[in-house]
């Protein structure tokens, strides 16, 4: 098209913003490396800003992939003590195949009994998972108001001759996200 791009950056004056202070339960406040904008360290070692019990939910996964379920919830189990996060144990659904009806009839029967969230692990290819995905929220979400985590099996597995420790920054999100799906807060900041 003829496009030519200037080889020199263009200057414009401005002003950086100091980096906010970070606010934790109990009151911690914590910094960042504000050059990185990371501030996970600060949240392994702090308990989340608001939170809302985990109790009374559902986790359903496919028979084939029930060991590393195990092993992961085992592990979100962990971050949430460390948290002080109240994670309690969920009603474990084992299910028979990962075919769409599976899910959307078991996850109709666990709707009934009105959980907190239901969890969901998916493998397979991405097209039907998607389908899945679509399927469970319709379900929760729009019929009956039931947060839902849907997470796909390969996340959760760690990688050949891996521990399942090198999967704690996953557990850390997820036990995160369930926090904020019930309404919970990881982290808060000041308006000043």
């Amino acid at each position: 098209f003829g496009v030519n791009m200037n080889p020199n950056l263009m200057s414009i004056p401005g002003r950086v913003l100091n980096g906010e202070q970070i606010l934790f339960g109990r009151g911690k406040i914590a910094d960042y490396d504000a050059a990185s904008a990371d501030w996970t360290p600060a949240i392994r070692n702090s308990e989340m800003y608001a939170n809302e019990t985990c109790n009374k939910w559902a986790l359903t996964f496919p028979r084939k992939v029930s060991q590393e379920v195990a092993a992961f919830l085992k592990l979100m189990v962990e971050v949430a003590n460390g948290f002080n996060y109240q994670m309690a144990q969920p009603k474990m659904i084992e299910l028979n195949d990962d075919r769409v009806n599976t899910y959307a009839n078991e996850v109709g029967e666990l709707v009934k009994k009105d959980p907190k969230l239901i969890m969901c692990v998916f493998m397979g290819p991405a097209p039907s998972n998607a389908v899945r995905y679509a399927t469970i929220k319709k379900l929760t979400a729009v019929t009956n108001a039931i947060p839902t985590q849907c997470i796909l099996s390969k996340t959760i597995t760690p990688k050949r001759g891996a521990n399942i420790s090198t999967l704690k920054s996953v557990a850390t999100k997820v036990v995160m996200q369930i926090n904020c799906k019930l309404g919970g807060a990881p982290w808060m900041v000041r308006n000043k």
